[in-house]
């Protein structure tokens, strides 16, 4: 039931053949600069949606499996951020944008999300800011500091930005 109410949700909101890769390609620097990603990290793409953004993550030289709750493209697979189908500590990055907010239960999620890390792992999130909560954007998770004080395991900012209608960040999961 939940995956028909996000899927009508998405379909009545126009995002489901977006092009990320405004967000993605800044994210991808701020990765390598601060992060110091290496070639060949293992990447696991939340919410891919589409082939793009899995694709520029790829060309920066990435390991990247890509997951959505809805794929729309091949080799994205299917799966619930709630119920990750990943061992503990699979991935070097999480990278999330614009998908966290869509969480029916975001403490499971970011639970979720912190397990499939490896420890000091890495965590990019990306997220509207200032919206009214609906059936698509449900958490308005505000700030990057209010964002990361809700991940379950010891985490800090490496980098972060806010604007009025987005904010981004980049975390060092513990």
């Amino acid at each position: 039931m939940i995956r028909l109410g996000y899927l009508w949700a998405q379909w009545r909101h126009g995002k489901a053949d977006k092009d990320p890769t405004f967000r993605v390609a800044p994210s991808i620097q701020i990765l390598r600069d601060v992060g110091k990603l290496p070639r060949e990290a293992k990447v696991l793409d939340l919410g891919a949606r589409n082939s793009i953004e899995p694709d520029l993550l790829r060309a920066a030289g990435w390991r990247v499996t890509a997951v959505d709750l809805c794929p729309r493209a091949w080799g994205i697979r299917y799966a619930d951020m709630h119920r990750l189908p990943f061992a503990d500590g699979a991935f070097d990055v999480v990278f999330a944008s614009h998908v966290l907010e869509h969480a029916h239960t975001p403490d499971l999620a970011f639970k979720e999300v912190c397990r499939v890390l490896r420890p000091g792992g890495l965590l990019w999130a990306a997220w509207p800011r200032g919206f009214s909560p609906n059936a698509h954007d449900r958490v308005d998770y505000g700030s990057a500091a209010a964002f990361v004080a809700r991940l379950p395991r010891a985490s800090w900012a490496l980098w972060e930005e806010n604007q009025p209608t987005e904010s981004r960040v980049l975390v060092r999961v513990a």
